[in-house]
């Protein structure tokens, strides 16, 4: 079976946020911020916390998924409920509120926390933070969009499809390209 590394993802991500300072940490959660003090205790919980949260959160998003899938497939085959495809989403879709809440409070959580304390650390630049998040992704994560942009461009090209859907040959090139950027950044955080 296919593993998506979403939640660890997600989580590294969130762990990036954070840089050693002196015996503690500084969180960076707003670009606009300087780095809130957070103790090396502090730190461990925040992300077991939010890891818990996260994980949580992706195992309801697929038992939700699972279920009301084989749910709507039993209906229909039985005939005892017909539903339109809009229907069969809205069915889906119906928890996206409730997650797109709960991750907003997860990422919030820290705010709530450490929000009256005085920064330790200047603000990251864009860049640089952006640079540190994604270097926090899972190589995985950029090997397979590398893979998926190489795999529909020799689709393309064994079609001699490339010149009528450009479109779709611009998706391929930049799935290759943004996963050779993070690959990039990666190497160079290393260091």
């Amino acid at each position: 079976m296919l593993h998506l590394p979403i939640a660890e993802s997600r989580i590294a991500q969130f762990a990036a946020k954070f840089e050693p300072v002196g015996d503690g940490y500084a969180w960076h959660g707003d670009a606009r911020q300087g780095g809130l003090p957070v103790s090396a205790a502090e730190h461990v919980q925040m992300i077991a916390d939010y890891a818990r949260s996260i994980r949580w959160i992706f195992r309801f998003m697929g038992l939700w998924a699972i279920l009301s899938g084989v749910a709507l497939g039993v209906l229909d085959a039985s005939s005892v409920l017909m539903l339109a495809r809009w229907q069969q989403m809205a069915v889906i879709l119906a928890p996206a509120p409730l997650v797109l809440a709960l991750l907003w409070r997860a990422e919030r959580a820290p705010m709530a926390m450490l929000g009256t304390r005085m920064p330790i650390a200047p603000p990251r630049p864009r860049m640089r933070a952006m640079a540190v998040r994604l270097a926090a992704l899972p190589l995985s994560i950029s090997v397979s969009m590398i893979g998926i942009g190489a795999l529909l461009m020799v689709q393309l090209w064994r079609r001699d499809e490339m010149a009528a859907t450009p479109g779709y040959a611009l998706i391929g090139l930049g799935s290759i390209a943004f996963g050779t950027a993070i690959l990039i950044v990666r190497r160079r955080t290393a260091r």
